[in-house]
């Protein structure tokens, strides 16, 4: 089972105070008696922004979630920032929602501001060369 907190006993402030949270794993007991263990994977900093929507995981163990300012992917010990192309995030800003993921490997979401209007715009990632992951 995953989650992301941006608060909370997941957090371990920087020196200046500052928390932006962590992504974390927890586990069932071996036993019926036996105790849940957890363990966090990824710690959240300014450049990462801070976690903001439920976790989404796909078939192949990946896990998806938001941030209050781009998208990422967990996956065997690496955090990558999903992005349209290199060194961008993804087209709008301030994502809003959660993730959605279809069979395809697409990633789909929703920005609250920017797009054509700056009233914000769904966006997609995945599938013919549309993202590309920058591990942090």
């Amino acid at each position: 089972m995953w989650g992301a907190a941006a608060h909370g006993g997941f957090c371990q402030p920087t020196p200046d105070g500052s928390c932006f949270g962590a992504l974390f794993e927890l586990k069932p007991p071996a036993t019926p008696s036996g105790t849940w263990s957890e363990s966090v994977v990824y710690r959240f900093s300014l450049f990462s922004g801070s976690p903001i929507s439920a976790i989404t995981v796909d078939s192949h163990g990946a896990v998806f979630g938001l941030t209050d300012v781009q998208a990422f992917k967990y996956l065997n010990g690496t955090v990558s920032l999903i992005t349209d192309h290199p060194g961008a995030p993804l087209f709008g800003a301030s994502p809003t929602g959660g993730l959605i993921l279809d069979s395809a490997g697409n990633v789909y979401g929703t920005m609250g501001s920017g797009g054509q209007f700056g009233y914000g715009n769904p966006v997609r990632a995945g599938g013919a060369g549309l993202h590309s992951e920058v591990a942090v």
